[in-house]
């Protein structure tokens, strides 16, 4: 039978100001294709929502990327969400 342990739960990182989405989503994708993990675009993937807001764009993003360690009795699963609020875009 499995077990699960959860190592770290519920980290939230708030930040307000201008940055780059799109280098964002694309080098956290990277990082963990690199680092073994399966494809978050490709396979990971669970929901792209967006909708149009008065204040801007709201986008919600869920991602679960998962590898195996060497010895194959243990697997490291890695959830990722993303929860954007009043995106829009500027010039800089």
């Amino acid at each position: 039978m499995s077990k699960e342990d959860v190592i770290i739960k519920g980290v939230t990182v708030k930040y307000k100001g201008s940055f780059d989405l799109s280098l964002l989503y694309k080098n956290l994708n990277e990082w963990l294709v690199r680092e073994k993990y399966s494809d978050t675009i490709q396979e990971g993937e669970k929901k792209y929502a967006e909708k149009i807001k008065p204040d801007g764009k709201q986008i919600e993003i869920l991602w679960e990327t998962s590898r195996n360690l060497e010895a194959g009795y243990f697997k490291i699963v890695i959830g990722i969400s993303f929860f954007l609020n009043g995106i829009n875009e500027v010039e800089l």
